[in-house]
C-alpha cells in the first residue's frame, strides 16, 4: 500500500487581509470551507486588531499598518511552518481539486522548490503536459503570492521594509530573479474575484447580497457593462502577455511604467 503523504505540519495557508476588509471574512471563509470543508492545514488570517471568530482560524492581529510589507513581514514572524500558501480576502473560492493540491504541495516539499503558484503563469507553455513549469527569471509577476505555496523565510528576506503590494510586485520581482520559481500549467483553484480599486465586480456582488450577506462600508459595485468590460480588458491583456515574448513584453511595460523592469 502507498503510504500517505502528510504535509500538514510543513504548511500554513494565510489569508491576506486588514480590518477595512473585515465585512468579506464571512463570506470568504463560508465560501472556502464550503470547497474544503476537511482541510488539513492550519489556516491563519492577517489582520490588524479585529478578530474573526471561528475555532478554525488564527488571527494573526499585527497592529496598525505601517505599510504592506511591514504588515506582512510582522504575520510571516508570528508562524512556525516553513511553507505559507497565499490567498486574498475577496477571492471567493467555490471549487478546487484537493488531490492536485496535495500533489503539488508534496512535489515542492520533496524537491525543496523555493514557490510554486498553483496558478498558471502567463509566461510558461501551458500546452507542455507537465504539470509544474518552472517560469523564465525575466518573467513578470512571477512573485505574485495568490495561489502561491512559497517558503516563509525566504519570502521575508525577500520583502522590504515600507513597501505597498503594487511596490513588492515590481520591485521585488527583480530582487526574486536570482530563484527558481515554478507554476502549475493549468488552474486548479476555481474563485470569484470580489473588488478591484474599491468596487465590488457586479455578479458577485449581487450573489452574495441574494446569499444574505450585507455590505455596510464596503458597498460600491461596479454596473454590470463595467464589470464586463474590465474582464474583457483583462483577458486581452492577459492574452497578450501569453503570445507576445518576454523581450518584447518588457520593452512595452517599461514604457508604459517608466522603466520598471530593467
Amino acid at each position: 500500500m502507498k503510504k500517505e503523504f502528510n504535509n500538514s505540519n510543513e504548511i500554513a495557508i494565510v489569508v491576506l487581509s486588514f480590518d477595512g476588509f473585515k465585512e468579506l471574512w464571512k463570506p470568504f471563509f463560508d465560501y472556502f470551507f464550503k470547497a474544503w470543508n476537511d482541510c488539513p492545514y492550519k489556516i491563519y488570517l492577517l489582520n490588524n486588531f479585529q478578530k474573526y471568530d471561528d475555532e478554525r482560524i488564527t488571527n494573526l492581529l499585527v497592529g496598525e499598518d505601517v505599510s504592506w510589507s511591514d504588515s506582512l513581514k510582522k504575520g510571516l514572524e508570528k508562524i512556525a511552518e516553513k511553507r505559507v500558501f497565499f490567498l486574498y480576502d475577496d477571492a471567493f473560492i467555490y471549487q478546487l481539486d484537493k488531490s492536485e493540491i496535495t500533489n503539488c504541495f508534496q512535489t515542492a516539499i520533496t524537491n525543496d522548490y523555493t514557490s510554486v503558484m498553483l496558478r498558471p503563469s502567463l509566461f510558461i507553455n501551458q500546452f507542455i503536459r507537465k504539470k509544474i513549469q518552472l517560469i523564465p527569471d525575466n518573467a513578470l509577476y512571477r512573485n505574485a503570492l495568490f495561489c502561491n505555496l512559497i517558503q516563509r523565510e525566504h519570502l521575508i528576506k525577500l520583502l522590504h521594509s515600507s513597501e505597498s503590494a503594487w511596490d513588492f510586485e515590481l520591485a521585488g520581482n527583480k530582487r526574486s530573479v536570482s530563484f527558481r520559481y515554478y507554476s502549475t500549467n493549468r488552474k486548479i483553484i476555481f474563485y470569484h474575484h470580489g473588488i478591484v480599486k474599491g468596487k465590488w465586480f457586479y455578479s458577485i456582488y449581487k450573489q452574495l447580497k441574494q446569499e444574505g450577506y450585507s455590505f455596510e462600508k464596503l458597498n460600491k459595485s461596479l454596473t454590470r457593462v463595467q464589470s464586463i468590460q474590465l474582464n474583457w480588458k483583462t483577458r486581452i491583456y492577459e492574452t497578450f502577455l501569453r503570445l507576445t515574448p518576454i523581450k518584447i513584453v518588457r520593452k512595452i511595460e517599461n514604457k508604459r511604467k517608466k522603466q520598471i523592469y530593467n
